[in-house]
């Protein structure tokens, strides 16, 4: 059992099923549910309300609201449990949050590619006006009058012309025998009383006094403790080794290896220690001395890597768009740049770890998941018990970017468990974080246009050769998907008359996943730092360069360009990009549109060269639709200007006889605080179905930085990092 704060994270609602019964296709199909009618009133005197999967409203006065994803510092708990809130007509203070465990009957519960909210902002708050809609004629037969006579504000039903109030914990009995109704009318916008109002986060408090649970807090009566020794290259196996002198070490308890579990679950071969603390395990693993096979991929190098990109690039392509015909216009110029950006790890500030207690026949986990639901899967299939077997508690994540997403770390923690028929936790070193991550993928990308005599595009043919994120599912992928190349490439915005968009194959040196923003990150650095190229030799300003290339009418695969253009006239004024231009302040800008969102954003630098540059300020206009929480928004993009200097100055992984160079914090480095600038945001007032938000910032801001760069040194950058 856990030892510490086992209600904050893993705890669950204990639903009544004598008068409930759970429609499992809600989820997909939209708000359905069943409701049993042949419950007595003597049975409803210990029945609390739970109409569905996500509320219970108990006769002990609490409101629990089930949150499906997971915390990693974007404040989706808070979101999560504000959109049933919103329409129940109850307050946050009233709400208890409940994590939920890993579950298919929640829905998806993967919380990456910023979709918590957009893919639950209808669904959610039809649940939370529905069990209000049962309140209210719950209600009417209470006080014997009409429902259109009844209101509800803070979990009490109002009837105003009585003067008269009943609470819904007073209610319950009477709610029981309420049929959910199957239509529901949601609240407007001008109406909202949580939904885009400031919110303080529901977990700060215990975040700042250090109640909460994170993966690395989490403690079973019983625990050993994990540590590996991985091969340098996760195309490796082991050949022997030899653990005499880590075993005479203190407090361990066995070492044995762990054999690779291949794609999708993707553990490469190790060599696990047991010990009673992580501090021995650690110095155990340093004296292990062992052989690994991993010859075919010990001659690649980062060099030899970048010239694989560079021979990809020539080879025969796919095409994924291919529209327009050659212009009639004349050209007068042709200008093709190539872009260079590296392989990056995630590096969250809390490192993976897990803790798994597996029996003959079942198995609990306890870890920082992104991902609950694949992991509970592949757990089953490691240990070949049913997924109903199968239990993972999601704890709060110091951190995620994507890398939690993927199961490796929680699956070594049930091989070591299963090994040692104890509860087990696994730690992963910073070392170990950097050396064997998911890493975003490495990117060479040509564009080349035809100009006419204004110095517009013609033609545009934008060519994307990376090592696709495929190879996490399927073995031997080589060429990106089209979502991939969807990210920013085939999905430009301009009105240009001819466009190609293509790829190549190229094989994977490393494991890749998705970080951060994912493919729009490489992309809108290369198509940014281009336009603002041609604005630059064209003598146009680049905001009207880019604007003279939308036309507000189109729509790009999801993209309204009359969304993405509003975005850039406000950054236009809110930035003072006219005024400063005047005053030849360094000034750089971009604009990209990203998981249903359109993001614009200005950096300002000062220096004249890369060793005393100083960014000053960055300025961000976001339209994201409906959103919840202006304060949310506001850190998100805040943490996105951060996230994204560190990208586009040191961030980089290197490859030396086919393992990873880079260990840790001081060579694989991060935007310092002494480093921050100004950082301004502004939300457009959109009435549009809700976007992304954790994500969409960084892409236009990473080009934005090097724009201003430009500005400043003279120097155009055509590959990341710039320091590093």
């Amino acid at each position: 059992m856990l030892l510490k704060k086992e209600r904050k994270m893993n705890s669950q609602i204990s639903m009544n099923r004598r008068s409930f019964l759970k429609f499992s296709g809600f989820l997909t199909t939209g708000f359905v549910l069943g409701i049993s009618s042949d419950i007595s009133a003597s049975e409803s005197q210990t029945t609390n309300f739970s109409p569905n999967l996500f509320l219970n409203i108990t006769k002990e006065k609490t409101i629990e609201i089930i949150c499906h994803r997971s915390e990693m510092g974007q404040g989706t708990r808070t979101a999560i449990v504000s959109l049933v809130a919103e329409e129940l007509e109850v307050s946050l203070e009233q709400v208890t949050i409940i994590q939920a465990k890993g579950d298919k009957k929640y829905g998806d519960q993967n919380t990456d590619g910023s979709r918590s909210i957009r893919y639950n902002w209808d669904r959610l708050r039809k649940l939370g006006a529905s069990a209000k809609q049962m309140f209210i004629v719950a209600a009417s037969q209470y006080f014997s009058c009409k429902e259109s006579e009844l209101y509800c504000d803070n979990a009490i039903v109002y009837f105003s012309l009585k003067s008269k109030k009943v609470s819904y914990f007073d209610l319950l009995d009477l709610v029981a025998l309420v049929k959910v109704p199957k239509d529901v009318k949601l609240k407007g916008d001008k109406d909202f009383k949580i939904l885009g109002k400031s919110q303080l986060l529901k977990d700060v408090p215990d975040m700042i006094s250090g109640k909460t649970i994170y993966g690395m807090d989490v403690e079973v009566e019983g625990m050993l403790y994990a540590s590996l020794l991985r091969c340098p290259s996760p195309h490796g196996t082991l050949v022997s080794f030899d653990a005499s002198l880590s075993k005479k070490q203190k407090g361990v308890i066995s070492v044995f290896e762990i054999k690779t579990v291949k794609q999708p679950i993707n553990v490469d071969a190790s060599i696990c220690v047991i010990a009673n603390s992580t501090y021995a395990c650690f110095k155990a693993t340093k004296e292990i001395k062992a052989k690994w096979n991993y010859k075919s991929h010990q001659k690649i190098s980062t060099d030899s890597f970048r010239e694989d990109l560079e021979k990809a690039l020539k080879n025969p392509s796919k095409t994924y768009v291919d529209k327009g015909k050659k212009s009639k216009k004349i050209v007068k110029n042709t200008l093709v740049r190539k872009y260079f950006t590296p392989f990056q790890a995630h590096a969250p500030m809390e490192p993976l770890v897990a803790v798994a207690d597996v029996k003959s026949d079942s198995c609990i986990i306890w870890a920082p998941t992104q991902d609950p639901q694949r992991l509970r899967k592949s757990v089953a299939a490691v240990l070949k018990i049913s997924i109903d077997s199968v239990e993972v508690n999601v704890t709060f994540l110091g951190g995620g970017f994507g890398r939690k997403s993927q199961p490796d770390f929680g699956i070594e923690a049930v091989l070591a468990s299963q090994k040692m028929k104890k509860p087990v936790k696994l730690v992963w070193q910073r070392e170990d974080d950097i050396r064997h991550c998911f890493y975003h993928t490495s990117a060479l990308q040509e564009i080349s246009v035809n100009l006419d005599d204004e110095g517009l595009p013609v033609s545009w043919h934008h060519k994307s050769v990376f090592p696709t994120i495929m190879t996490v599912f399927i073995a031997g992928s080589s060429t990106p998907a089209s979502w991939e190349i969807g990210m920013g490439a085939s999905n430009l915005p301009y009105d240009i008359e001819q466009i190609k968009v293509s790829t190549s194959k190229i094989a994977n040196p490393l494991k890749i996943g998705w970080k951060r923003a994912v493919c729009n990150i490489f992309h809108s650095f290369a198509i940014n730092c281009f336009m603002d190229e041609l604005a630059s030799q064209s003598k146009i300003d680049p905001f009207d360069y880019r604007l003279k290339l939308l036309d507000k009418t189109k729509t790009i695969a999801e993209y309204e360009n009359k969304r993405l253009i509003e975005v850039i006239k406000q950054l236009r004024s809110f930035s003072e990009w006219d005024k400063k231009v005047k005053l030849n302040k360094k000034i750089g800008f971009a604009c990209h549109g990203s998981f249903s969102s359109y993001v614009a954003s200005t950096v300002e630098v000062e220096g004249d060269s890369l060793d005393n540059l100083k960014i000053k300020n960055i300025h961000i206009v976001i339209d994201l639709g409906y959103f919840v929480n202006p304060d949310t928004v506001k850190a998100q993009m805040e943490g996105s200007a951060i996230f994204a200097m560190s990208l586009a100055l040191y961030g980089k992984i290197d490859l030396e006889e086919g393992a990873v160079v880079q260990s840790n914090f001081h060579d694989f480095m991060m935007v310092r605080h002494n480093e921050s600038p100004n950082i301004y945001v502004d939300i457009i007032n959109s009435k549009q179905s809700p976007g992304g938000c954790g994500e969409p910032g960084v892409p236009a801001v990473v080009p934005a930085i090097i724009n201003a760069i430009y500005k400043a040194t003279g120097v155009r950058h055509l590959e990341l990092p710039l320091k590093a």
